[in-house]
């Protein structure tokens, strides 16, 4: 279970957290989209949302990537129900959720200040359930802060709760195929386990 945490002061001068906006599916290309296109810069993979069922080499991609090849849909595991985790997920299960249009908060625990993880979290879970919005810790991130749409991210090096609202309310459901909720994290959510290989 994740604690909660009461945040009463964070960096944009609120006092507290707000649920997040509802949901205004659209197109990757619709203007407005904040964070970087990472599809479109030179050198980038292409374009891809291929089922597999293997491992996938992520090391072309940003950290955490923001698209490609990913495991399909099993019910309760792939996309990964959304939430707070401890534990790293698996990227090849997490792209999935991209891909149901939702934005994944990832950190790398050696970089980040524990006030900053907790004020994540707090975020998330004042948000509200089922909304969309993943948080995973991730160590292989070179940046301390990552957040991610379908082909968009930005990177942060200490929480910024005006930033990550924004980018979450602007950018969730912007995806082929729109908004799909996927659940809520539970306590046993931190083992699934889909039987395939994932990228270590």
């Amino acid at each position: 279970n994740v604690a909660t945490v009461n945040v009463n002061v964070i960096s944009d001068g609120d006092t507290s957290n707000q649920p997040f906006a509802p949901v205004i599916p659209g197109s990757i290309d619709d203007p407005g989209l904040l964070g970087t296109r990472i599809d479109t810069q030179p050198g980038a993979p292409p374009f891809s949302l291929d089922h597999v069922t293997t491992t996938v080499d992520y090391s072309g991609f940003t950290n955490a990537p923001s698209y490609g090849a990913h495991h399909a849909f099993l019910p309760g595991v792939t996309p990964r129900p959304t939430g707070v985790y401890q534990t790293e997920q698996p990227d090849e299960d997490l792209v999935h959720n991209l891909e149901h249009g939702h934005v994944w908060i990832s950190y790398n625990p050696s970089l980040i200040a524990d006030a900053d993880r907790l004020a994540i979290e707090q975020l998330v879970i004042d948000g509200g359930t089922d909304t969309g919005v993943i948080v995973t810790p991730r160590s292989k991130n070179t940046s301390t802060i990552v957040v991610t749409s379908l082909t968009r991210q930005l990177t942060l090096d200490t929480f910024d709760a005006t930033t990550i609202r924004n980018f979450i309310n602007t950018n969730r459901g912007h995806s082929p195929e729109g908004f799909i909720p996927s659940g809520q994290r539970t306590s046993t959510s931190e083992t699934l386990d889909d039987g395939l290989g994932h990228s270590p």
